[in-house]
């Protein structure tokens, strides 16, 4: 149910951006090129990626940790991301580190954030478009809560 007066039956991202198309075209090519093979970061990563930046903005993460997100891969079938993409936690705690505080405490990000992230072995490209994922799942995030959206949107919607 939508905040929307002329269609409060507006119940998904999807159907908003249906009737308002202009609205969700930078979305829409942000999503398509981190979908297509022009990202460095894999279909089950960008997944894992997206789901923990979801659970981010569903409640108060203040203590949620890389073990936490483990443990949420492994109920929707992607544990195995861990183990492909780093062997161990060691190469992506540093991206959950900083997704955490980019979609928490934007204003708060620092050079210091972004070290551990280089260190791990991640490129340049895979930093910015860890970034541009990010932002596009946090504005979808506050596009559903801002209309009204109560349901959870998924990756694909």
């Amino acid at each position: 149910m939508s905040y929307l007066p002329s269609n409060p039956e507006l119940s998904s991202i999807a159907n908003l951006l249906t009737k308002y198309p202009r609205r969700g075209v930078l979305l829409y090519k942000l999503l398509e090129y981190n979908e297509s093979d022009g990202s460095p970061l894999n279909k089950e990563l960008r997944g894992l990626i997206i789901e923990y930046i979801s659970t981010l903005n569903e409640r108060d993460s203040s203590n949620y940790s890389v073990e936490e997100l483990a443990s949420d891969s492994q109920r929707h079938s992607q544990s195995d991301v861990i183990k492909k993409e780093t062997k161990t936690s060691w190469k992506l705690a540093p991206l959950m580190v900083f997704l955490k505080k980019l979609t928490l405490t934007p204003g708060q990000i620092n050079g210091a954030d972004v070290a551990p992230i280089f260190a791990a072995g991640w490129s340049e490209r895979d930093f910015l478009d860890l970034v541009c994922l990010c932002s596009v799942i946090n504005c979808i995030d506050r596009l559903s809560v801002g209309v009204g959206f109560d349901q959870k949107w998924t990756f694909g919607q």
